[in-house]
């Protein structure tokens, strides 16, 4: 049922309906579906859509399939593709966040990152992390407070961008981000939007690189600071980012990106 919503019959099972199987709704002889039967327990639209399956004039067992690949069989890319729909598709974010398109995320793959980096960027697009706001929503945290200044929740934006300490990382770092209120702007509108103004040239993408190096070791900075108890240190963790990008790049033989104007990072 191709075209029906969820590949399913869409009407409620109606008490005292014996049927289980596919085979129970098909002319033994005739090979042919079982209408008057069908339209017993199902609405018409279903109906219409169930008599327009060709049956097989093979005897064979019922098995299942995965309608989401030609052949009928799941596989680890298909399932995620469909896994990605679905999380778009039941998106709580406001209205006025745009999903990535597939070039804005053929970019992201394409980026010169460890994988490990580029799962953190598909984590913060789904809200992914675990911030102690994401906890809680989980029932996984007794508070949403951010662990670092406990005066505001921790949400990805308040880690990343409104949280003093990782202001002043931002603003230290090479890039010499200035990240001002974000407003309604998230951080995957906020990273969306630098995918377009910096464009495909390898400036451009050495620049988000180390934006994505920066966001990431801000992140594991408030994870050792909250398993750790280590105090977080503006000036260590800009150290660490620089160090840490700069080790990769050396083993892919790639420069470093170089210093850049001031932004303002503003919704």
């Amino acid at each position: 049922m191709g075209e029906r919503e969820r590949f399913r019959v869409q009407t409620v099972r109606p008490g005292g309906n014996s049927v289980l199987k596919v085979h129970e709704v098909i002319h033994p002889v005739n090979k042919q579906w079982d209408e008057r039967k069908i339209r017993s327990i199902v609405s018409d639209v279903d109906c219409d859509a169930i008599l327009s399956i060709p049956v097989s004039v093979e005897d064979k067992d019922d098995a299942l399939i995965w309608h989401h690949d030609s052949r009928g069989c799941y596989t680890v890319n298909s399932g995620y593709q469909e896994a990605v729909k679905q999380a778009h598709l039941g998106s709580t974010l406001p209205s006025s966040s745009t999903g990535w398109s597939a070039k804005e995320w053929k970019f992201v793959w394409n980026l010169n990152l460890p994988p490990k980096l580029k799962h953190f960027v598909w984590r913060i697009y789904h809200n992914a992390l675990a911030t102690c706001q994401n906890l809680l929503a989980k029932r996984c945290a007794n508070t949403a407070c951010c662990p670092v200044c406990l005066t505001a929740a921790e949400s990805i934006e308040h880690l990343l961008f409104e949280c003093e300490w990782s202001k002043r990382v931002w603003f230290g770092s090479n890039l010499g981000l200035r990240c001002d209120d974000l407003g309604n702007l998230s951080v995957r509108d906020w990273f969306g939007q630098c995918f377009t103004s910096f464009g495909i040239s390898n400036w451009g993408k050495s620049v988000i690189c180390s934006m994505i190096w920066v966001a990431w070791t801000i992140w594991k900075g408030r994870n050792d600071h909250l398993f750790n108890h280590c105090l977080v240190n503006p000036e260590a963790i800009i150290a660490k980012a620089k160090h840490d990008e700069a080790e990769f790049l050396a083993t892919c033989n790639v420069a470093s990106a170089p210093a850049m104007a001031i932004l303002v990072c503003t919704g």
